[in-house]
């Protein structure tokens, strides 16, 4: 966070005069990145409560049951994991979970 906001202010000082109106820009660029930031917090959360139930345990076991070396359950969970939680970063996150878990 200190090096984001050292890089936005020192972005704004050096170029100051091409800037017409800093308000409006700084506006701009809030409205254009808060829709996303709110999106993946709340898949995020989404996920979490999902990962939290006692029938995504039933699907973990059932996904990671299948053989085939160490890393063929790790890549096959993703796509039913992503599919659960609603998100491919919630499903890679419950992967990533589950490696801990597993290791």
């Amino acid at each position: 966070m200190t090096a984001l906001s050292c890089a936005i202010a020192t972005v704004l000082l050096l170029n100051l005069r091409r800037i017409p109106d800093l308000r409006v820009t700084m506006d701009a660029g809030v409205n254009a990145s808060a829709l996303p930031a709110i999106s993946v917090a709340s898949l995020v959360g989404f996920g979490a409560v999902v990962a939290a139930m006692p029938a995504f345990g039933v699907v973990r076991d059932a996904v990671l049951g299948v053989g085939g070396g160490p890393l063929v359950p790790f890549a096959v969970a993703t796509n039913p994991l992503a599919a659960l939680t609603g998100s491919a970063s919630g499903g890679q996150g419950c992967e990533l979970r589950l490696r801990r878990i597993y290791d």
